[in-house]
């Protein structure tokens, strides 16, 4: 039985941003002992995984906000370029990525658990599109890199199967 989602209201979002800044105002990585420098780093690899999977989850809803009407983007992807500072080719991959993943709940969940990188969730959503494949593919996304994650789904048209 899964359990309904509570609502994350914007406040918040901001006080984590808040709290985050503080401590990346204080950060000194040269402080950090040897010993910790991994871990360190695996923990504050998890929290940008989670701030990917915050707006991979929240693209569609910018899309469908049409904010991007007010502004000088041509479309919902361009204004997601520019804020983020990427690519539209980026930003056009995660709109997608977000549309397929609000259709997948298994994704979706381990979306919200954190469990798949930006590169491993955007390889894998196209062929999860599989309603049959979706728990296989999620099972073998946590232990291969992110090529294999497709687990023998074909690439997307005009992608190479890279092994």
């Amino acid at each position: 039985m899964q359990t309904p989602l509570r609502n994350v209201e914007l406040d918040d979002v901001r006080d984590i941003h808040a709290h985050l800044e503080v401590l990346l105002r204080r950060f000194d990585a040269d402080a950090v002992a040897a010993c910790e420098a991994t871990r360190m780093w695996e923990a504050v690899r998890g929290i940008a995984r989670f701030g990917s999977a915050g707006t991979t989850l929240l693209a569609r809803r910018v899309e469908d906000s049409a904010s991007w009407k007010r502004t000088d983007a041509r479309s919902a992807a361009e204004h997601l370029a520019n804020l983020a500072g990427s690519s539209l080719s980026e930003a056009q991959q995660l709109l997608l990525t977000s549309k397929r993943v609000q259709k997948l709940a298994l994704t979706a969940a381990a979306v919200r658990r954190g469990e798949l990188s930006p590169g491993k969730l955007t390889r894998c959503d196209a062929a999860a599109a599989v309603p049959e494949a979706e728990a296989r593919l999620l099972d073998g996304a946590g232990r291969e890199d992110v090529f294999g994650c497709a687990g023998g789904v074909p690439a997307r048209e005009g992608e190479e199967q890279a092994r």
